[in-house]
């Protein structure tokens, strides 16, 4: 079995579904997965199965909707292999593809097959397994993405040979800072936010200006402002102006 099908196959297992896979249903035909759900000795879910994921890029969905579950042959399987339960014979069709149609398509859902793996990493023990596509998601899960060091050496890496876009950079910098952990590191204050903002667009007036006004409430400004003329360059700036001009600390005191 494929490993993108051995990785399914875990994610229904953790949800309670009893899986057979590569059913063959003659003349090169093959369902890549039947899911049985069995509450109280007897069959109440049938899910057909069938997974695409292409790491060179995704194919045509639809087609692979319509050879994989429109198929006499393949129905006829299911539906012989189901009558060896006593129970539900409705049979539900799920397609797992990396391709970007979400949703439902002519009664069958599709699943995103990167959900699936967040799924199946974020739910991964540390018990040893003895399939080798699970122990290399341990692997995986253990000694890179719990690492700071190696996860963020092998980002860069992805991002140098084209793998990862900026765009995509981007989008997992704009992530990460939206989580509370990485507000805490910048609360931290030197020297991470110094060097952070040292070659920062944000450092120049104008962007710094804008975004102190959009980010803080009135109450923060005035105490914004006061804490900035407590330094010696704003006091200094405060001192060259015209004598007929209040000062701006006037208005805050």
């Amino acid at each position: 079995m494929f490993p993108e099908k051995e990785i399914v196959k875990l994610w229904l297992n953790s949800r309670g579904y009893l899986v057979v896979g590569d059913i063959n249903a003659g003349k090169n035909k093959v369902v890549d997965a039947l899911a049985l759900k069995i509450e109280q000795g007897q069959l109440s879910e049938v899910v057909h199965v069938e997974v695409s994921v292409s790491v060179s890029g995704p194919g045509d969905v639809a087609h692979e909707v319509r050879a994989k579950f429109s198929d006499p042959l393949v129905e006829k399987v299911i539906q012989k292999f189901t009558q060896k339960f006593s129970g539900a014979k409705e049979v539900k069709r799920l397609l797992v593809t990396n391709a970007p149609a979400q949703g439902i398509m002519d009664g069958i859902e599709i699943m995103a097959f990167e959900k699936v793996l967040v799924d199946v990493l974020s739910t991964l023990d540390r018990q040893n397994y003895a399939d080798p596509t699970v122990r290399a998601l341990q692997l995986m899960k253990y000694l890179l993405l719990a690492n700071p060091e190696p996860l963020s050496q092998i980002l860069v890496k992805l991002q140098d040979n084209k793998t990862l876009s900026s765009q995509g950079m981007e989008r997992f910098v704009e992530f990460l800072l939206q989580r509370p952990e990485t507000k805490r590191v910048f609360a931290k204050g030197q020297p991470i936010t110094e060097s952070f903002f040292a070659s920062s667009p944000i450092t120049r007036p104008e962007p710094l200006a804008k975004f102190v006004l959009k980010s803080l409430t009135t109450r923060s400004f005035n105490l914004f402002l006061k804490e900035l003329f407590k330094d010696s360059k704003a006091q200094k700036f405060t001192k060259k102006s015209s004598p007929k001009q209040k000062s701006l600390r006037v208005f805050l005191d």
